[in-house]
Formats: C-alpha cells, sequence, structure tokens
C-alpha cells in the first residue's frame, strides 16, 4: 500500500462502482439504512482524518500547521459527530482513534523529536474531535428528544432497562446523568449505547448450518461473509493481499527502518485496516448473530483497500512482456466485474437474498443461514400477488416482518405457527406458507446444551413447496388426508 494519489484516485472510483454492484449494500438498502448511512459517513470521516494529517504535516513546517490541523479536525468532528448519530457500534472509532493517535505520535517523534508538541497537536486534535462531535452533533439532537422527557420518568426508565446490565459503574453513571438537566440528553444516548451491548451479550435464537442456537458461533460472520459476498469480490481480495505480501518481501518492509517509514506513509490504510479488525473482533465477540449486516459498517474500507492494491497491482508493468501481461491482467478484471454485475443482476429484485455461487446461489441460501441474511419480511406483497393470481381463498401464514399480513391478503389470510399440531392442517389439508426464517427454525437440530420451547417444522420434509416467494417464502399445498 502506497499513498500514491493516482492510485489512491483510481482506487476510489473502483471503490464505489463495487458499492453500486455490491449485493448486500443493495439488498440491506431496502430493509435497514443505519448501515448505510454509516458506510458513506465513516469512509468520509476515515478520508477527512487521512487529509487532516497530511495537511496539518504539510503545513506545520511553515508555522501554521496546528492551526490547519485544528481546523480540519473541527470538520472531521461534525462527520465523527454524525457517524456516532448512524449507529451505536461506531463508538468504536473512539478507542481506534485512540491507538492511531498514539501510534502517529510516536512516528512523527521520532522523526522530529518533539514528543510535547506532537502529544498536544495529535492526542488534543482527537480529544477536540471527540468533543465536538459530541457536544455540536450528538448532544443538541438527543436534547430534542428528552425535551419533552419527565426527569424523573427519564431517570426510572433508564435504571428499569439497564438493571440488568452488567458493567454497573457504567449503568450507575448513565443513570445519574439521567438525573441532571445538563447532561440527560447524553444520558439517553449511554443508555442507548449500554442497550447495544445488552443485546449484543444476550443473543438471539437463530438458524445456522442445520443448528438452532441462541449463544451465537465463532465461524458466524467468516462463513456468512464467505458465502453472501460475491465470488469477484473474494478473488480481488485474494489477488489484493497476495501482492501486497509480495510487496512487503519484496521491498523488505519488515525490516524496522523501512517499517517505520512504511507505517508513516500509510497511515489512512492503517485506520481503515484497524477498524476493520476492531470491528470485527467485536463482532467474533457477541453472540449476537442475525446477519451480515452487522459487520456492513467495514465494507467501504474492504473495497477500498482492496481497490487500492487492485490499482497498483494493474500500475505494475514487468519490463518484459509488458504489454500481453497488461492485457491480461485487464482482461481477467473484466471478466470478474462481468461475471458480477451477472450474478447480481440475476437475483433481481430480491437483492437481500443473495449468495454466491459457492454453495449453488439464493437457491440454497436458506440451507445455511435466515434471518435478515434472507427473510426480513420483504416479500409479503410478492406473496399476495401469487395468492391472487392463482385465485386462493384461503391460505395458512406463518410470517417473520413486519408487514401486516390482514392488510395484504384481507380474509384470505388465516393465521398459523409452528407449535400448532401439523394435524390441524394435515387432516383437512389446505395451503400454508412459512418464512424461510421459521421454516428453518422449525427444522434445524438444537445445539449441544441448548433447551428451547421452539415449535416443529420437520414434518413438511413429506412436502415439496409448491413454489418459493423470493426465497424467502415457502409455499406449501398439504392435500387432505386419504388422497
Amino acid at each position: 500500500m502506497r499513498g500514491r494519489g493516482d492510485a489512491g484516485g483510481s482506487a476510489r472510483r473502483r471503490h464505489v462502482e463495487a458499492i453500486e454492484i455490491a449485493p448486500t449494500g443493495t439488498g440491506q438498502n431496502h430493509g435497514v439504512r443505519r448501515p448505510l448511512v454509516t458506510r458513506g459517513v465513516d469512509a468520509v470521516f476515515q478520508m477527512q482524518i487521512h487529509h487532516m494529517r497530511r495537511d496539518g504535516d504539510r503545513r506545520g513546517a511553515a508555522g501554521t500547521g496546528v492551526d490547519h490541523f485544528q481546523g480540519r479536525n473541527v470538520v472531521a468532528g461534525l462527520v465523527f459527530g454524525l457517524a456516532q448519530m448512524a449507529k451505536f457500534s461506531v463508538f468504536l472509532l473512539v478507542i481506534l482513534f485512540v491507538v492511531i493517535t498514539l501510534l502517529w505520535i510516536y512516528l512523527k517523534t521520532r522523526e522530529n523529536k518533539n514528543f510535547g508538541r506532537n502529544l498536544y497537536k495529535y492526542l488534543g486534535g482527537t480529544i477536540l474531535l471527540y468533543a465536538i462531535g459530541y457536544i455540536v452533533i450528538v448532544w443538541p439532537v438527543y436534547f430534542f428528544q428528552v425535551a419533552n422527557y419527565p426527569v424523573d420518568r427519564q431517570v426510572n426508565d433508564t435504571r428499569q432497562i439497564l438493571q440488568t446490565f452488567g458493567l454497573r459503574p457504567i449503568a450507575n453513571l448513565i443513570i445519574w446523568m439521567a438525573g441532571l438537566p445538563i447532561l440527560r440528553a447524553l444520558a439517553q444516548y449511554g443508555l442507548g449505547l449500554a442497550m447495544v451491548l445488552q443485546r449484543a451479550v444476550g443473543g438471539n435464537t437463530t438458524y445456522f448450518l442445520g443448528q438452532i442456537n441462541n449463544t451465537g458461533w465463532p465461524l458466524y460472520f467468516p462463513i456468512v461473509y464467505l458465502i453472501k459476498e460475491t465470488l469477484t469480490l473474494h478473488i480481488l481480495t485474494f489477488t489484493a493481499l497476495f501482492y501486497g505480501l509480495w510487496q512487503f518481501i519484496k521491498n523488505k518492509i519488515y525490516r524496522w527502518a523501512r517499517f517505520h517509514d512504511f507505517l508513516q506513509a500509510n497511515i489512512a490504510q492503517i485506520l481503515m485496516i484497524g477498524f476493520i479488525a476492531l470491528y470485527w473482533y467485536s463482532s467474533l465477540r457477541s453472540i449476537l448473530n442475525i446477519g451480515v449486516r452487522h459487520i456492513l459498517p467495514t465494507f467501504p474500507f474492504i473495497f477500498l483497500l482492496v481497490a487500492q492494491q487492485i490499482s497498483l497491482w494493474l500500475a505494475n508493468r514487468p519490463e518484459n512482456k509488458e504489454r500481453l501481461v497488461q492485457t491480461l491482467k485487464y482482461f481477467f478484471l473484466a471478466i470478474l466485474i462481468v461475471w458480477q454485475a451477472i450474478s447480481v443482476v440475476g437475483v433481481y429484485p430480491s437483492f437481500l437474498a443473495y449468495f454466491n455461487e459457492s454453495i449453488g446461489g439464493p437457491a440454497d441460501g436458506y440451507k445455511y443461514v435466515v434471518d435478515s441474511n434472507l427473510d426480513w419480511g420483504q416479500d409479503m406483497k410478492r406473496l399476495t400477488d401469487w395468492v391472487n393470481d392463482n385465485k386462493i381463498d384461503k391460505i395458512h401464514l406463518h410470517y417473520f416482518g413486519g408487514a401486516v399480513p390482514e392488510y395484504y391478503l384481507g380474509d384470505k389470510f388465516i393465521f398459523w405457527w409452528d407449535k400448532y399440531p401439523s394435524t390441524d392442517i394435515t387432516v383437512s389439508g389446505g395451503w400454508l406458507a412459512v418464512s424461510a426464517t421459521f421454516l428453518q427454525g422449525g427444522r434445524g437440530k438444537l445445539a449441544p446444551g441448548f433447551i428451547d420451547n421452539a415449535g416443529d417444522y420437520t414434518w413438511l420434509n413429506a412436502y415439496t413447496p409448491v413454489t418459493i416467494i423470493g426465497h424467502s417464502i415457502f409455499v406449501y399445498y398439504i392435500p387432505p388426508a386419504g388422497k
């Protein structure tokens, strides 16, 4: 990774192109806004930090670097505040930037031997960035949210919600802040952050690779990422990693003097890698395994890092057979991009249900994972159209989603769920539609040690779906007993 402007510009262009045709981003955009907002805000924020560091250093020699640096921090602080408003888990940036700032102070002190000035400029600038984000953006937004919220009620609600929160000093601090007029807005934000942490620890009963569990799986996010993202992205990622490693060894960057220069020249990339690593570590530690969307904030940086390395790989021209090698490289890249475009367009309009070809595509995705990876209730309208087109008078439905079946199906809708005896429908017969999340939840095996009063859909193994709506709703016809 290098700090070349030409490669960076090319990488950014490919970065945007990759996001536009990435199925996960397209699919999740229809179901949830915050992860997408977070991706965009985080990307702008990280690029702002990169320019802040670079311009601050360049102008520091002229005696105006600190002022310019702090000016950049004002803008970065505002963007940081917007990022915090987009998604609570972006709070991880607070930890990341402390670590990165300390690393940068170390690198700059080795260069200019001025620890005091570097500490004031960079650590002070980072603290200013945090202050601006929380005071100028977060605090005013939550101020209006609690403006008509009685103080006593806010305190009691906060105490009730956090009564099982494990980190009692933090819980007590939030409860105390809720009772102070000047701090109650930040207390409300802190409550939301604590609830996210509590949710991550509490887990969620879900289906994964044939098992049902509520304590998560260590390999959940790696496997979901591998099967949900396009093979084009994975191939380019492998190519980028291989090329980066080859350059690392070829240029002997592992030697400390060169490694020091490498870190200093690629601080923006180190920021991105640090964010990816920290966010993935947090996700892997969490037992809340309900969808690839929980790692969406890392996608822009994965795209950008891969795109930059691919740009450098394309720009690397061997002396011998230069034209042939370059032609083959671009041909290889063109094939991958066309392949991805065909793969993604082929799943239209069910982008949420995209799975790559390694597991057979969208048709087999439900065998591996469900929930927001595949099924978020997005096909209620399509089910209604199918019912009407086939002139079905009544249909039993076990629906996973936020839509109201009665509104769409009217008197054709008959409520069903997995705890009803199968004989309630197998005797009289009829139509039955089941969302993939509930279907697999009723057919998976309980993980060792997990006890759950779950319903049962194993009896449906004896039937073949008449149709599958958008890969997320399975429709069966159950003939009457004896027929």
